[in-house]
């Protein structure tokens, strides 16, 4: 995970999240999408980006 500091009450972050191989795009999308959502909300963060990569076998 980075988190960078970017001014008052502003935080930027971003990570890589890994599913399982084959897991369908949409699915996979759904899941960053709701990580998203809830680091920005614990975090108070205005910009959150999530990576998402298959796991490794």
């Amino acid at each position: 995970m980075k988190a960078e500091y970017v001014g008052p009450n502003t935080v930027h972050t971003g990570f890589h999240i890994e599913v399982s191989r084959g897991t369908p795009v949409e699915e996979a999308d759904r899941i960053a999408e709701e990580v998203r959502e809830s680091v920005s909300r614990m975090m108070g963060c205005r910009y959150c980006v999530i990576h998402v990569d298959p796991a490794a076998q």
